[in-house]
């Protein structure tokens, strides 16, 4: 696989973690070794349950709600 890969709904809701173990088995990868960015807490607590290190992706409009969250913030690629 090139490592590019485009995952829609049909792979499954975003919030059900059966749903990252797919995007796992569909790039051929373990999914402890693919990490998950998102700025949707539903969708992290779903790709952590599935074995996926996530980020938090700090955007405007959210930053206050990731005080209230254990999840490691990023502002940018740069803090990958």
């Amino acid at each position: 696989m090139s490592g590019k890969a485009f995952f829609d709904t049909n792979i499954g809701a975003k919030i059900d973690p059966d749903s990252y173990r797919r995007i796992a088995q569909g790039l051929g990868r373990p999914v402890n070794t693919i990490v998950f960015l998102s700025d949707a807490p539903r969708e992290l607590d779903a790709a952590r349950e599935a074995g996926m290190p996530i980020r938090l992706v700090i955007r405007p409009g959210n930053a206050a709600f990731a005080a209230d969250h254990d999840y490691v913030a990023i502002h940018g690629f740069d803090g990958l």
